[in-house]
């Protein structure tokens, strides 16, 4: 029974199959509209156009873009092309043959990335064509992205998804192409009417390669031998795992030159390349790796890959060129390639000190090198070695007490056993810590230790508070701090006039203060400044003639002229005429209460009378008075009272 009449009879029952998947429809079209995730050699585009949903059909004449020249003796180019539904291309006609035969039995021209039975009509994508570019070359591609094997079923899950692409190559002539076949999932390999079964696996199974319709063509190894190209096959036909001119897995790649595809060239490590090309023809290697000597022999089969005479099985940094095979920490791995040379878990790229252990990075000037390899950790530029603070920056290298530890690192810069953190006086030897003024910096350095706000070399008193600098008897010692203050020869604390020099030490009113210093010097608590008897105590301030000196101090009481040791009559009424002798009125010589010098009265009126004419006569006879004064005193006395008997 020929593959045709097989076909017939099971496309007879397709109106049944079609029944059949109708209830599975909207599930199918679901699972494509979400899209399926297809990576690898395939190549995104060429999708501008679609192949509508069919078994066996195929679009017009469809432009490609460019002329290519593909097997055409008189030299005619084409420029359109027919895309066949079973994974093919064609130029001279459509191809509706859905069973895979040899391509060196076909009269067309063909180019086939997976000659096979596709039926898009139910399940997967349609197949879909348009041109774009490939490495800015103008290019034409067909995608048969999961498609479906014929027939389809509702328990069959398995998709094929390849694809063609032309790439115009005029830079190597006019007409020249590049053919590639690119490959990203390959699960069936017929159809049910070419003898596969009902997973389209077996029977007639798929060709891929070309033909010119005559003498030339060319198959891939596998062509139409079951299970070949399935991506579960055999690794040396599976397409997915193979390569043919490129370095991707699944892309194949024909040159078509001059009409004529260049034949494939001897490439025994399998990786795409030829072996006059290929710098380890005898092991795979696509990248061509050379990347560490550059000797032209590839790094996958370099005895030696980093040409530094020692062979990869002994170099401990088989890439990196390394003759000394130095090994710092001594891993296995050498600091030519060894990404931590110290074995401190921090990476070289990132150490401070690629070959000394140093894991905490400490980089105490910050200059990028670390603490434990840096000839001068603090950066003042005094080597380690001889630096008195190696990790304090002092580059005065300044010691105060001279303990061979520099004042910036040590804890106690006077050496006086206490702190500096805690020594009022860190620069200057005090174990007492005295502090006279309570301020936080100690007697032996404080510039002012009585807090006074004169410096100690300007300060008379420099242990006790004298801002006034006051100094009485100008000794230079402010009277603060003199024991004797006047210079008397007294001291202070003896001296009742300690500013004020008082020697002889005299205290009239014995209060203690002495008589020079003495507000009050009679006690009489009248100030000497307003007291009319400073020296004599007269708290009454009585001032008889009011003279302006006191009572108790006033030679003249009286102010009669008449001294009080000579006068006779004291306290004479003001302004009365007395003897310069005696200094006695006329009315103390004769009193009106009775005879002066005793107690009694007068005995009549009239010896008060006579006593006082007598005296008035006197005081005329003595100048003392005129005669009408005399006159005036007598007629006063004749007219008063005084010794009249009541």
């Amino acid at each position: 029974m020929s593959n045709m009449f097989l076909k017939q009879r099971v496309a007879g029952n397709k109106g049944v199959l079609l029944r059949e998947l109708t209830s599975v429809a909207v599930l199918t079209a679901s699972l494509f509209c979400s899209g399926i995730a297809f990576a690898g050699a395939v190549r995104e585009g060429f999708s501008s156009a679609t192949l509508e949903r069919n078994d066996d059909g195929s679009t017009g004449l469809t432009p490609i873009g460019f002329n290519v020249d593909f097997f055409s003796s008189s030299g005619t180019m084409y420029s359109q092309l027919y895309l066949n539904n079973n994974g093919n291309i064609t130029f001279d006609s459509q191809l509706g043959t859905y069973t895979p035969f040899p391509l060196t039995n076909t009269q067309q021209k063909i180019i086939a990335p997976f000659f096979a039975d596709v039926d898009t009509r139910l399940r997967g994508n349609p197949a879909r064509y348009g041109t774009g570019t490939v490495d800015g070359r103008a290019a034409w591609g067909a995608t048969w992205r999961g498609v479906d094997c014929y027939y389809a079923s509702t328990s069959r899950t398995v998709l094929n998804t390849f694809q063609l692409v032309l790439i115009e190559r005029y830079d190597t002539g006019p007409g020249n192409f590049d053919i590639e076949f690119n490959y990203d999932q390959i699960q069936w390999e017929t159809g049910t009417a070419s003898g596969g079964d009902g997973n389209c696996l077996n029977g007639n199974s798929a060709r891929v390669g070309y033909a010119n319709g005559t003498a030339e063509s060319y198959e891939l190894p596998g062509s139409g031998v079951p299970g070949a190209f399935l991506d579960n096959g055999p690794a040396a036909t599976s397409l997915i795992h193979n390569r043919l001119n490129s370095d991707v897995l699944g892309r194949y790649i024909f040159e078509v030159r001059e009409g004529v595809v260049l034949p494939p060239c001897d490439d025994p490590d399998g990786d795409g390349l030829c072996s006059e090309a290929d710098n380890c023809p005898s092991v795979a290697n696509a990248d061509q790796a050379d990347e560490h000597d550059h000797d032209g022999i590839g790094d996958a089969c370099d005895p030696d890959n980093d040409n530094d005479g020692v062979l990869n099985s002994s170099d401990n940094c088989p890439m990196v060129s390394n003759a000394d095979q130095a090994d710092n920490d001594n891993d296995g791995i050498g600091d030519a390639c060894d990404p931590d040379d110290d074995n401190d878990g921090v990476l070289d790229t990132a150490d401070n000190c690629k070959f000394t252990a140093n894991a905490d990075q400490s980089d105490v000037d910050g200059d990028g090198q670390g603490d434990v390899c840096d000839g001068d950790r603090d950066g003042d530029g005094i080597a380690n070695e001889a630096d008195n603070c190696p990790a304090v920056t002092n580059a005065d290298q300044a010691d105060n007490d001279g303990d061979a530890q520099g004042d910036a690192c040590d804890a106690d810069d006077d050496n006086d056993t206490v702190l500096d953190t805690a020594d009022n006086c860190p620069m200057t030897a005090n174990a007492d810590q005295n502090d006279l003024d309570g301020d936080n910096i100690g007697d032996a350095c404080d510039i002012d230790i009585d807090g006074d706000g004169v410096n100690n070399d300007s300060d008379n008193c420099k242990l006790t508070v004298n801002a006034a600098q006051e100094d009485t008897d100008s000794d230079g010692s402010g009277d603060a701090c003199d024991p004797d203050d006047d210079n008397d020869t007294v001291l202070d604390a003896a001296d009742n006039c300690p500013l004020i020099v008082n020697a002889d030490q005299s205290d009239a009113d014995h209060d203690g203060q002495g008589d020079v210093c003495d507000g009050d010097l009679d006690g009489d608590g009248v100030a000497n400044s307003t007291d009319n008897c400073p020296n004599v105590a007269n708290g009454s301030q009585a001032d008889f003639d009011h003279d302006g000196s006191g009572d108790a101090c006033d030679d003249d009481v009286d102010g009669d002229g008449v001294a009080n040791s000579s006068d006779v009559c004291g306290f004479t009424e003001l302004d009365a005429v007395v003897k310069p002798a005696e200094g006695c009125s006329i009315a103390q010589l004769c009193p009106c209460a009775g005879p002066r010098g005793t107690t009694g009265a007068w005995k009549n009126h009239g010896g008060y009378v006579s006593c006082t004419a007598k005296s008035a006569e006197s005081f005329l006879a003595a100048g003392l008075i005129t005669a009408a004064e005399k006159d005036a005193v007598c007629s006063e006395a004749g007219q008063s009272d005084c010794g009249v008997k009541k």
